[in-house]
């Protein structure tokens, strides 16, 4: 709606969220996290993200990547609390990434992803999901685990070229990951 606000700053991720993104290979010693694309620890926290997300009433999809997809949803009955009626418009999309690399700063891409999904939330409370339509992304591999493959990348180029199932990346061949996903 016109003149409709929100907030003038998007809502801060709830400190226990935050803390509990990363326990997610998690490194006490080093206050680093360890969750390198599609590592068990990587997908242990796409799992929790997606659960938080359906919990809040967002209709969520994960691809053959393991990217997260996440939309506020738009109720049938000609409100807006939520209940999968047609968005009134194309979702606006944020977010970021939640692999880290090697030993990565614990809020690097997490934080985008939690400021996303905090916004979403709101937006979703406030019966406002089919008015004011977020999709949160959580990217895959965007430290680059696997090279040139970025899952921001195959997103924008519509597929994934075949022949990146074949790169390696440390210890694992991408497409025996995408299986194991």
């Amino acid at each position: 709606p016109q003149g409709l606000v929100l907030s003038a700053h998007p809502p801060a991720p709830s400190r226990p969220r935050r803390q509990t993104s990363r326990t997610f290979g998690g490194d006490l010693l080093s206050k680093g996290v360890r969750r390198v694309a599609f590592s068990p620890e990587d997908l242990e926290a796409r799992q929790w993200l997606a659960s938080l997300m359906e919990q809040a009433g967002l209709e969520v999809r994960m691809d053959r990547l393991a990217q997260v997809f996440a939309t506020t949803t738009a109720s049938s009955d000609g409100g807006d609390s939520g209940g999968g009626a047609k968005l009134q418009r194309a979702p606006l999309l944020l977010g970021s990434h939640s692999d880290t690399q090697s030993e990565g700063g614990w809020l690097d891409g997490a934080l985008g992803v939690m400021y996303a999904v905090e916004t979403a939330m709101s937006i979703q409370e406030a019966g406002l999901g089919g008015t004011c339509p977020v999709t949160v992304v959580v990217w895959q591999d965007e430290e680059g685990r696997f090279s040139t493959l970025t899952g921001s990348t195959a997103f924008v180029n519509g597929k994934l070229d075949e022949t990146a199932v074949c790169l390696r990346g440390s210890e694992v061949v991408l497409g025996d990951a995408i299986a194991a996903a």
